[in-house]
């Protein structure tokens, strides 16, 4: 990953269209990842990772631009369980409520529970780094590295050269990252803001 980040946060806000099938143009992947974000990396404590995902699934079941897409990192969502997050007027994250309930459990990074004490290197995008879509448990944090490119550009040249021009059948899979239960039961969510091709994913693979 972009700076050897060992996982990506991405808010689905960043993502506006799906991948069509058939022939794929600039244009295409324009529309797909049109805001030019640039990819930097920043070293976090678990605690705050942690906390990150908490809040950008406080607002489900309602679709949210800043529900938490992820890399190199999976989590369990119980949306049974009443969000704790306090935001103010503007949906910016400001921290708990006393009870301190999660929703987010089962966290691992690389296969590995999550260490909240530990520092990984996170890749995210400049505007979410910087506090855009309420993640303001970011802002205080350097970032430690800066891509030279957009996530478009990197996802261009992916496709172009590493995959030379054919994306495999492997990236329409979902690999089960993020498991959202409701009512006891496992909840396939399927709205466009949250199950994205796996594909788009392969924008961090590629940054390693």
């Amino acid at each position: 990953m972009a700076g050897n980040a060992e996982l990506c946060i991405l808010n689905a806000g960043a993502i506006t269209n799906n991948l069509k099938k058939g022939n794929i143009t600039r244009g295409d992947i324009l529309n797909i990842l049109p805001w030019f974000d640039n990819i930097v990396v920043k070293e976090l404590p678990g605690q705050i990772i942690l906390d990150a995902l908490e809040f950008g699934v406080s607002k489900l079941p309602i679709s949210s631009t800043g529900f938490p897409q992820v890399s190199e990192i999976s989590y369990d969502i119980n949306i049974n369980i009443e969000s704790s997050v306090i935001t103010d007027g503007d949906g910016m994250f400001i921290g708990f409520t006393n009870n301190r309930k999660r929703r987010v459990s089962n966290v691992k990074v690389n296969g590995e529970d999550i260490n909240l004490n530990k520092i990984y290197s996170v890749s995210l995008i400049d505007f979410i780094a910087l506090g855009g879509d309420g993640y303001t448990m970011f802002k205080d944090y350097d970032i430690v590295y800066e891509a030279s490119y957009t996530d478009s550009d990197y996802l261009i040249y992916y496709i172009s050269k590493t995959l030379k021009g054919i994306i495999p059948e492997k990236y329409k899979n979902d690999e089960g990252r993020i498991n959202i239960y409701e009512k006891n039961n496992f909840v396939k969510m399927i709205c466009q803001f949250f199950i994205i091709f796996n594909f788009f994913f392969i924008l961090i693979h590629f940054l390693i």
